[in-house]
């Protein structure tokens, strides 16, 4: 939790604000692990995750959209590689998620574990977007 807090720190994810009175404040929770379809932990991991789900359409938002590469794309790259004999490696991309700015105010919740001591009724005015 500590790293993924810090690296969401680092990459000014949010900045703590008073608590506005006419905003809808959407709560966070930490997401402990992650499973492979067969129910066994594939590996551990810890990520903050606001609960959009509070969020009201043409209220909080207008639209929802995630980037993602697609198949296309991808089977493009991946004859380009072969034609020139070309290696592809894998990659995961760590919090590549964070680079998406946001059109809208949105404001969540402190993280549990994570209350800021000198301000715990401030909230985080969301600067970038969360998983």
């Amino acid at each position: 939790m500590r790293t993924e807090y810090n690296a969401l720190l680092k990459h000014q994810v949010w900045k703590l604000v008073k608590r506005p009175k006419d905003k809808n404040i959407i709560g966070s929770k930490w997401v402990l692990r992650k499973y492979n379809a067969d129910g066994s932990i594939a590996l551990r991991k810890a990520r903050l995750v606001a609960k959009g789900f509070a969020q009201i359409l043409d209220v909080d938002y207008q639209e929802t959209f995630a980037p993602v590469a697609r198949p296309d794309s991808i089977r493009t790259v991946m004859a380009y590689c072969a034609e020139n004999n070309l290696e592809i490696f894998q990659l995961d991309f760590i919090m590549a998620y964070v680079n998406g700015d946001l059109d809208e105010e949105i404001f969540m919740e402190q993280a549990d574990h994570f209350i800021d001591q000198k301000h715990p009724d401030d909230v985080y005015k969301l600067q970038r977007s969360m998983a």
